[in-house]
């Protein structure tokens, strides 16, 4: 059998102590709000990476490239694997006008292995460095598994002018097994340190087994929106997916099949609810509507939805039947997979929807892009996201750009009365491979309808290899309390200790005498040109950065086409895996790849989603982990487990071909491990099936290779070891 390594308890920040990149952090914030303040922090952002002219800030805003690791305050989690930052959400938990910072850390053990957390720290958050042991309220997962924090939210959900804390549990099993459940918290004074989800709020528990309700929530920003609170469940009904509408939160536990209203995906394998948003008055009727994401629509094309006047819906809705449904450019684009409000992007008067798209490859291969839909009063039917009014577009492939998103405040973190757009990119390698990127889109400034984040306003780089920095992004409200809002990235593969996380806050610096005037003025039309005038000079030095080291920077990338990096970077990346048995009582699988199977039949169904493996419908008490990664981010070797059904075989699917490895005969728990298909290198290659199929079964320090001739070619490299240590 495996054994789990001990987790590695992360030590607290103490006044002093060494960070592990060798500069000194902040002394360790006191127990009295905020846990996150420090006496002596400046509202000023500390350490500005070269390039970024103070005078220019001070006029702008946030510009230029930011180093995350020079980040004003930066919240680690407290143990080895936590991967906190998974989720983040701010808002006035506390009701003292302050905004306050909630952070997910979905493996976090407090509650049991894997029971996630949510973590509260309330405002002002000024400290350079914070643990977040130091949180003010700590709500834990009631039990192992229950990946509490995988979604965060803070909202007004029920009628009262404190926002609620809304945590989701895609993994709890109380109403049937990952049936999942989102958490209601009415936060009270008496809150204080480590508390249990099951004693703190209402459970909202998902309709059936593996719905895993709570992948996604929202809850309405504004107290004069109050709308209840929006619950995601995108594997619901053979992946079709729903998204639930919650009004109030009663004091017991309550089922989601008692929601008001119920959006339910359209076909198996749409994923709807996979991201969910309110998104303000988009079609101009005069009420609150929202957007739910369904990445898997149409073979991963990926479609959202807008729901018109979303708090006058009930019962069972079919999504087929939205307002309006705006949908991916080609296959593979996975639109929906991140959706959010836009503010007034474009600043007419009216409120306008973003929707990511990771997949998309425009800029290359799975470099993603982000899309911003303007509010119209015809926005109804449906129509193609590539004729939004605004396209972002990825730096280069395998960024994912739209993997995240979020409104960006109200236009003061540029300071010049726009709303402005954070885009999170967590497969960007400018720092290095997969260290991510974030960002941050000044509303009404891009000038033309296809725009690349290169010519962001301002671009946050993660800190090291495999940080995955803006996995998940938020507007930062007025973090610090100094009258400027500020931004919010989070890096959940982050490696002070092996993927504890980080949470990242970069102040806003805006000259509040001077843009005050104008925000006041903001209706008047005629008082717009003063903004241009200050613009103009952003606008002449943009082409400069086209002329700046970067580009000839580019010589770096022959460095990664070496002969170590081409090969991994040829192999194709896997898209799905199916595991096989003859055991009696197994369920039947359809789809690509369902008749190949060496021995036996499918019993489940694993397809990739951008950044894990997940199953279809239930897991079946199996899993799936990625092993190894392309440059990309995407995987080509992956571990399986089986704890109910012996696994006869597995069936890979990669770059449009399938092929097939053994399982592993002994007694349960099954395991293994596999690869891509060799023959399908680059995308490109025939079905491996008619080949023998080479199999590498370790036992022990035994390796014993099976090879036929008629493979050294173009045979699959699929891998199945079975663990005994």
């Amino acid at each position: 059998m495996c054994r789990v390594p001990p987790r590695v308890r992360v030590p607290r920040v103490l006044a002093g102590r060494s960070r592990p990149d060798g500069r000194a952090g902040g002394r360790r914030p006191t127990r009295q709000r905020s846990r996150a303040t420090d006496a002596g922090a400046s509202s000023a952002p500390h350490g500005a990476p070269s390039g970024i002219e103070s005078q220019a800030q001070r006029a702008t805003g946030i510009t230029g490239t930011v180093d995350l690791a020079d980040a004003d305050t930066t919240l680690t989690g407290t143990a080895a694997n936590d991967t906190s930052g998974w989720s983040v959400a701010t808002g006035d938990v506390d009701g003292d006008g302050r905004t306050d910072l909630l952070v997910g850390a979905v493996k976090a053990d407090e509650g049991g292995e894997n029971a996630g957390a949510a973590y509260l720290f309330y405002g002002p958050v000024e400290a350079a460095s914070v643990d977040l042991s130091a949180a003010d309220v700590t709500f834990v997962g009631e039990a192992a598994g229950d990946a509490a924090g995988y979604a965060v939210a803070v909202g007004h959900v029920d009628d009262d002018e404190r926002a609620e804390v809304v945590v989701g549990a895609p993994g709890n099993d109380a109403a049937a097994g990952d049936a999942g459940a989102a958490y209601v918290v009415d936060v009270t004074d008496e809150m204080d340190g480590e508390v249990s989800l099951g004693d703190a709020g209402t459970a909202l528990l998902g309709e059936a087994a593996g719905d895993k309700a709570g992948r996604s929530l929202a809850a309405p920003e504004n107290a004069s929106d109050r709308g209840g609170v929006l619950v995601g469940a995108p594997f619901h009904d053979e992946g079709r997916g729903a998204a639930y509408l919650v009004r109030t939160a009663s004091d017991e536990a309550r089922s989601l099949a008692d929601a008001r209203a119920a959006f339910r995906g359209e076909d198996a394998d749409d994923l709807a609810g996979s991201a969910v948003a309110f998104a303000g008055d988009v079609d101009d009727d005069g009420a609150p509507d929202a957007v739910v994401g369904a990445p898997g629509w149409r073979n991963d094309t990926g479609a959202a939805y807008l729901l018109s006047s979303v708090r006058e819906a009930e019962g069972s809705v079919d999504l087929g039947d939205a307002a309006a449904r705006l949908e991916g450019v080609e296959e593979g684009d996975r639109a929906g997979r991140s959706v959010s409000a836009a503010g007034d992007f474009d600043d007419d008067g009216l409120d306008d929807v973003a929707v990511g798209a990771p997949g998309n490859g425009a800029a290359g291969q799975n470099a993603g892009a982000a899309y911003v839909v303007t509010g119209a009063s015809d926005l109804t039917g449906s129509s193609s996201l590539s004729d939004a009014a605004v396209t972002l577009t990825g730096e280069a492939a395998g960024d994912r750009a739209g993997f995240s998103l979020a409104a960006a405040g109200t236009g003061d973190v540029t300071c010049d009365g726009v709303d402005d757009l954070l885009v999170g990119a967590p497969g960007n390698d400018s720092t290095a491979a997969d260290a991510g990127a974030a960002y941050l889109v000044a509303g009404g400034e891009a000038s033309s309808r296809s725009t690349s984040l290169d010519d962001a306003r301002a671009t946050f780089r993660g800190e090291a290899k495999d940080d995955r920095a803006g996995f998940a992004v938020a507007a930062g409200g007025d973090l610090d309390d100094d009258g400027d809002e500020d931004v919010v990235v989070t890096a959940p593969f982050h490696d002070a200790h092996p993927d504890v996380g980080a949470t990242y806050v970069v102040r806003g610096d805006c000259p509040a005498k001077t843009e005050t005037p104008e925000k006041t003025e903001r209706p008047e039309k005629t008082e717009t040109p003063e903004t241009p005038e200050t613009e103009t000079p952003e606008k002449t030095e943009r082409p400069e950065k086209t002329e700046t080291p970067e580009t000839p920077e580019t010589p770096e990338t022959p460095e990664t086409e070496t002969p170590e990096t081409e090969t991994p970077d040829r192999r194709a990346a896997i898209s799905f895996i199916l595991l096989c048995t003859e055991d009696e009582g197994a369920p039947p699988v359809e789809g690509a790849g369902s008749g190949d199977c060496p021995e036996g039949e499918p019993f489940v169904r694993w397809e990739w989603t951008g950044s894990a493996f997940e199953p279809e419908g239930g897991d079946q008490g199996t899993s799936v982990t990625a092993t190894e990664f392309k440059e990309s981010g995407e995987p080509v070797a992956a571990r399986w487990t089986s704890n109910d059904f012996n696994v006869t075989g597995v069936v890979v699917g990669a770059g449009g071909v399938t092929c097939t490895g053994s399982g592993d005969p002994g007694p349960l728990p099954d395991s293994g491990f596999l690869e891509t298909c060799s023959g399908a290198a680059g995308g490109s290659g025939t079905s491996a099936l008619s080949d023998a199929v080479p199999v590498r079964i370790a036992q022990g320090l035994a390796v014993v290779l099976l090879l036929f001739g008629a493979i050294a070619a173009a045979g699959p490299a699929i891998v199945a070891r079975r663990l005994d240590d």
